[in-house]
């Protein structure tokens, strides 16, 4: 539904979207809770539902195919409800890397090369950004979810090379990583090697250089594939980029704005989320956070 004019906000602050990030679980008391959800965004003037899936404690890693499917069919059978009060439908997929290991691991049939941090420490479900195998089960995965015709699909903030538990720091100095390493310095490298040279204090090694132009270039080249898969199903489907707090973000050395330009077609019509954590009304039915974002 279109925005209120706020005759005392200036026009370049009015282009926000009231959003409530929704976990919702399929065949858990689906029927009052929509008539929950209904009643809470009647009240808090909410614009847009955001759908998270498969999220936190619900999460046992990367959804195949068969987990996926409950979970957007109640999405599907959710979104013409919303539509009825005014209220537009979006996706949050929990997982494309995937947050932190927390005792998972890879499931039968994907077989997805594991991050590997500094010191050479494999995760048992993260998965490396530059892994083939990976980019197609994504692929397939975001063409499925565009299928929903939602306004945006939002990529969740494990979209970030640090802060993968258990490992050190994060990624990824894995083999398929080395031979880029290697390949952009001309020679080959061992990781303690390259690592030694990436942390040199001092003036930066050129080791450095490349492995912020490697890390950068993985993460937009993957934000591309999942923009373009998007597209080919939803044209009209945004996607966003999950934002995190500033001192997160900060370490992506703005590559955050690259990667949103990757996934949209002609650059950034996204600049990601704003968390507003007081919502407009209040009910013990309704379990999300309320966010707001600009286009």
């Amino acid at each position: 539904m279109p925005l209120q004019s706020t005759p005392s906000v200036p026009a370049s602050a009015q282009s926000f979207l009231y959003i409530l990030r929704l976990a919702m679980a399929p065949g858990l008391r689906e029927e009052e809770r929509l008539n929950a959800l209904l009643s809470f965004c009647r009240q808090a003037q909410i614009d847009d539902v955001a759908f998270i899936l498969w999220a936190e404690e619900l999460n046992t890693g990367h959804p195949t195919p068969e987990e996926t499917e409950p979970w957007l069919r109640m999405v599907e059978r959710v979104k013409p409800r919303l539509a009825e009060a005014g209220v537009t439908t979006s996706l949050n997929p929990w997982v494309v890397l995937l947050h932190a290991d927390r005792g998972r691991s890879l499931k039968p049939g994907q077989s997805f090369r594991l991050m590997v941090d500094p010191t050479g420490r494999t995760a048992s479900a993260t998965a490396c950004p530059l892994d083939p195998a990976l980019h197609d089960h994504l692929r397939r995965h975001y063409e499925r979810l565009a299928e929903v015709r939602p306004r945006i699909i939002w990529v969740d903030d494990d979209f970030r090379l640090h802060n993968h538990a258990p490992l050190e720091w994060g990624g990824c100095f894995c083999d398929l990583h080395l031979q880029e390493y290697s390949r952009r310095a001309g020679r080959t490298l061992t990781r303690e090697e390259f690592v030694k040279g990436v942390l040199q204090p001092g003036a930066p090694h050129p080791f450095r250089r490349i492995w912020l132009e490697t890390s950068r270039d993985a993460m937009v080249n993957l934000a591309r594939l999942l923009g373009q898969a998007v597209r080919r199903v939803s044209p009209e489907t945004l996607v966003g980029l999950m934002s995190s707090p500033l001192r997160c973000t900060a370490s992506k050395r703005g590559t955050g704005n690259k990667c949103c330009a990757g996934s949209q077609p002609g650059g950034s019509r996204l600049t990601g989320r704003t968390f507003l954590r007081t919502p407009r009304a209040r009910d013990p039915n309704i379990c999300g956070i309320s966010a707001g974002f600009r286009v």
